[in-house]
């Protein structure tokens, strides 16, 4: 009698190794290159705590269409865009002006 297959491998998809380019992505996504760009570059985690997960490749920066997948499921669910922080990540520390 056959084993009953394990739930989790009946209702995950399997997404294949799929790398992409910054202009393919863009093309995924349905946003300018310059914004791919800008969400890697290192002072990107300044303003989103969980940045676009890249590859980088001596001068070539190259994306796991998988990791890219996943980014997006944490920003529908913890709204990096639209709360203060996303709800997995610790709050960054922001100073106080003088006044406020």
């Amino acid at each position: 009698m056959p084993k009953p297959a394990d739930a989790f491998q009946q209702t995950a998809p399997v997404v294949p190794i799929e790398i992409l380019t910054p202009q393919q992505l863009a093309e995924r996504l349905q946003v300018k290159p310059s914004w791919i760009y800008e969400q890697t570059r290192n002072r990107s985690g300044v303003r989103n705590p969980d940045p676009l997960p890249h590859i980088k490749m001596g001068l070539y920066l190259r994306f796991d269409w998988r990791d890219v997948l996943a980014w997006l499921e944490r920003q529908k669910k913890c709204g990096a865009y639209t709360k203060p922080a996303p709800c997995s990540l610790p709050r960054p520390s922001t100073p106080l002006r003088s006044g406020d």
